[in-house]
Parts: C-alpha cells; sequence; structure tokens
C-alpha cells in the first residue's frame, strides 16, 4: 500500500481490502509508444506524417508540399 500513499490506520482500519485491491489496480502508470493524433483530412494526416498525399492531384498545390511538413516523433 505504500505505493497509493496511505497510512497505516487507513489500509487497516478505514479502507475495506476489496477497496485496496481496486485502487492499487486503477493507479496510473506509465506508458510508453508514440502519440496519436487525430485528423480530419488524408492530406493533414499526409501532412503530419511527413510525406506527400498520393491521393492528390497535382493541380493542387503543386510545390508547396514542402513546407508544409511537420515532424511528429516525440
Amino acid at each position: 500500500m505504500e505505493n497509493l500513499h496511505l497510512s497505516y490506520e487507513d489500509v487497516v482500519y478505514r479502507i475495506p481490502y476489496r477497496n485496496l485491491q481496486i485502487m492499487m489496480k486503477d493507479k496510473l502508470h506509465t506508458i510508453y509508444g508514440e502519440v496519436d493524433h487525430e485528423v480530419d483530412s488524408l492530406d493533414e494526416y499526409y501532412r503530419l506524417m511527413g510525406r506527400e498525399n498520393p491521393f492528390k492531384k497535382p493541380s493542387e498545390g503543386a510545390g508547396d508540399s514542402q513546407s508544409e511538413m511537420v515532424k511528429t516523433s516525440e
């Protein structure tokens, strides 16, 4: 119960054992991995990924895709 920062009195007399088990399960833990980003369109997705949209028509914004590239790895 040290992980929950509870006193001896809380653990033994005040909080039922079943609740203590639930509290231990619910305790926050560190996660690892990449951050997911919610996007509204394919153009935004490919811009975040740092790639050119292969489905984009050549007449739409030709030449300015390099200036919109965003690095997403954190």
